[in-house]
């Protein structure tokens, strides 16, 4: 509101010169030197909204609104959490030795080379995919996976060899494989390659290996040894090896304990203070940071706001945030196709901390850092979480300074550039300054903006030294009547003049005037004591009107 004040007293002194060049033509009157010239009637009628003024001084469009008007300046970033390592696999490596068939009896023994027949035999294997003693899985979904499976016969052994897992599978169809051995010496390995992506495993839970276990069934049908009768031998075991790598689960079911997730620094830089020219004679009537989260991870967690400080860094001072509870719960996302985040928030304000006892309006902090930690909680182990591959934990921090304080003495100096001479100007044959006499400029304002204002206009010199003052004492801007609520109810109404001489004109134009400074000290209602709030829709009507006189020689 300052600098458009400002600009109306230059409005003024614009409208006067051009009032002047351009309603008296010195060419039609060349004859009637001396004489002089008066005029006075309405300038100009200026309507001043506080949404104008935003749109020209929010360059970085840090001010937002409420659905009701009411203004903030507000601050964001967002901290996306890292939750890979919420729980580990392991790769699965183990190697098993079988002697499915046994020595026969002599007698079944004959006098050459014997292909003796044996039953069929099965063998179950357990293996786990996790070694952590705090999770429990129940399903999971495989993304990647790759199952290396191999087998070394002796010579002489004739079999069937089926290997499956009867809790994976995919499309319905269990994951098996069957080995065809033939016996003959120099082809006893056999081995297959395959990706798992895409196949489901439902664990089987043990209570020796908590995080679930997995069988593996190993079938020997249509046995048959080849024996030397003179030198009758065991042979050798039949050794399986089963090895998975590269684990990545599209989505794992289970349970999950209490762990840490993931902590991320918070580091917010902002010049709000230095934007609004607060001073220590300001005092808030709140001050919000919204914590908020967006989490698609199917456990529920907690989240800690931890050693938040406000910094200045220009003195390199610090204030620390004192919470009453730091804490926030997140519940579990919703699985399904897409899975329905969790969100949560945590508001920090003047009711739950000591943001407002820290004088932010006198520290004018542009800084703030900390940490947002992440942490799984104990849960119901009766209950299926999950998490998957895509699962996010995203939070945002939301520093809001609402425009609804109080002020008692708010000092404020705006400066405009204005060099008189080249402003008013100094033609060859008309010398404005010289041809001026007198002018008084009456201003009638409908005050909506809710300040009282004292008000003192100076012109100044390259060196900013004072040339001339427009008014011999400060001017009185009232302040609107406001509500309870600090919303303003009635507008005030202020008139003042402001005369200009030919002696001040010809100062100004001596002293080569550069600068008008506009100096005001603001109090809100009630001489500061009262809380008011700027919206958008407060405004200021004024009407300018003028009284000018001059002369041709």
């Amino acid at each position: 509101m300052h600098q458009l004040i400002t600009a109306v007293f230059l409005s003024g002194i614009c409208m006067l010169t051009s009032c002047e060049q351009d309603t008296i033509n010195v060419d039609d009157i060349a004859d009637e030197a001396n004489r002089t010239y008066e005029f006075a009637g309405p300038l100009s009628n200026l309507h001043i909204s506080v949404e104008d003024f935003l749109e020209e001084v929010d360059e970085e469009g840090w001010i937002t609104k409420d659905a009701e008007g009411n203004l903030y300046y507000e601050f964001s970033e967002e901290y996306p959490f890292e939750i890979d390592d919420v729980y580990t696999l392991s790769d699965v490596n183990y190697s098993w030795y079988y002697t499915p068939v046994e020595l026969p009896s002599k007698s079944t023994l004959k006098a050459s080379n014997a292909l003796i027949p044996y039953d069929d035999v099965t063998y179950t294997e357990t293996i786990t995919m996790s070694e952590d003693e705090g999770i429990r899985l129940d399903r999971m979904i495989i993304s990647g996976a790759d199952l290396n499976l191999n087998i070394n016969t002796p010579a002489g052994l004739q079999a069937d060899v089926k290997i499956s897992l009867p809790e994976v599978s995919k499309d319905g169809e269990i994951l098996s494989t069957t080995f065809s051995v033939d016996g003959t010496p120099g082809n006893n390995t056999y081995s297959l390659q395959q990706s798992l992506a895409g196949y489901e495993i439902e664990f089987q839970q043990d209570e020796a290996n908590p995080a679930g276990i997995v069988n593996v069934v190993i079938e020997f049908t249509n046995i048959s040894l080849e024996i030397d009768p003179l030198s009758p031998a065991i042979p050798t075991p039949v050794e399986v090896n089963f090895l998975i790598t590269d684990i990545e689960p599209d989505v794992a079911f289970g349970y999950f304990d209490a762990r840490p997730m993931d902590t991320e620094s918070i580091d917010l830089e902002f010049d709000a203070f230095e934007d609004m020219n607060i001073n220590s004679l300001v005092e808030f009537g709140n001050i919000w940071i919204d914590v908020n989260t967006s989490s698609t991870i199917g456990v529920p967690f907690e989240a800690s706001i931890n050693e938040i400080s406000f910094l200045d860094t220009y003195s390199s001072t610090s204030k620390t945030l004192e919470l009453d509870d730091n804490t926030f719960s997140v519940e579990a996302a919703t699985y399904g196709n897409p899975v329905t985040p969790s969100l949560a928030n945590k508001v920090i304000s003047g009711d739950n901390s000591n943001i407002l006892e820290m004088e932010l309006g006198v520290f004018q902090p542009n800084r703030v850092i900390g940490e947002i930690a992440t942490n799984i909680v104990s849960s119901d182990p009766s209950q299926s979480y999950f998490i998957s591959r895509t699962s996010e934990v995203n939070a945002s921090v939301n520093i809001k300074i609402p425009l609804w304080f109080k002020a008692s003495q708010y000092a404020r100096t705006d400066t405009v550039d204005f060099n008189y001479v080249e402003e008013v100007g100094e033609g060859e044959d008309d010398d404005f300054t010289e041809n001026f006499e007198e002018a008084t400029i009456h201003l009638n304002m409908s005050n909506g903006i809710p300040f009282d204002i004292m008000m003192q206009v100076s012109f100044r010199d390259a060196n900013y030294n004072i040339v001339d003052k427009l008014f011999d004492t400060p001017v009185s801007i009232a302040g609107p009547e406001v509500d309870a609520n600090g919303i303003v109810t009635k507008l005030s109404a202020s008139s003042f003049s402001a005369q200009l001489s030919q002696e001040q004109m010809e100062l100004f134009r001596d002293s080569e005037v550069m600068y008008i400074f506009v100096e005001t000290l603001s109090a809100t209602s009630e001489n500061g004591e009262k809380l008011v709030r700027i919206r958008e829709d407060n405004y200021c009507d004024i009407s300018i009107s003028m009284e000018a006189k001059g002369n041709i020689e």
